[in-house]
């Protein structure tokens, strides 16, 4: 079980999520971290970003929400 859940609420911002992921480099390489990325649905323009996100995140989901407050819900109804 991780000791740190990182969760990361995206929508429509693909250079804000990269720097994100960058900005946590090494952290996500760590067993007692756990990343959730949680994508409101963004538009194609996002899609390069997110399918690398996706690869790295430990959860990931991409559907469309009732906004800021709902995704972040969505992310701790998913941490271990």
């Amino acid at each position: 079980m991780p000791n740190l859940t990182i969760i990361t609420i995206h929508l429509d911002d693909p250079d804000g999520l990269h720097k994100t992921f960058e900005s946590l480099g090494p952290t996500l390489r760590s067993e007692s971290v756990e990343w959730i990325v949680v994508d409101g649905g963004s538009d194609r323009q996002s899609a390069a970003v997110l399918k690398a996100v996706e690869s790295l995140a430990d959860v990931f989901i991409s559907e469309p929400d009732e906004g800021i407050y709902d995704a972040m819900n969505k992310g701790t109804r998913l941490a271990a």
